[in-house]
């Protein structure tokens, strides 16, 4: 790891985390390739695949993005669809590793409030 990466990003070749926005959102392309959501902390929180751009969206606009707290995220590419699914189950795998429990699948739980 290189010392300006921080201790809970993922160890696969992506882009640096960018903030989760609809100024980020609008400018990825609309290819196939993976998408790594992380928390304020850093940490990765969901992964998925798809169309890029569609996929980002997605996330950005479900209401569930806030109450688990989604901030950053970083894309990888890919030539095909089934090769984006392979390297999300790749990606999942790694970072629940890293951070047991944390990491989702595609979508986000639904957190329950406690009153």
């Amino acid at each position: 790891m290189d010392s300006g990466s921080h201790p809970n990003e993922p160890r696969w070749k992506g882009t640096p985390l960018q903030p989760l926005n609809t100024t980020s959102a609008a400018r990825l392309p609309d290819t196939y390739g993976v998408v790594v959501v992380a928390n304020s902390r850093r940490e990765p929180i969901l992964v998925t695949h798809g169309v890029l751009r569609q996929e980002v969206w997605r996330v950005l606009t479900d209401p569930l993005s806030k109450s688990n707290d989604a901030a950053f995220f970083q894309i990888c590419e890919t030539d095909h669809e089934p090769e984006a699914e392979r390297l999300a189950e790749e990606i999942f795998l790694d970072a629940d590793s890293l951070v047991p429990g944390l990491i989702h699948w595609r979508f986000f739980p639904v957190v329950e409030r406690v009153t």
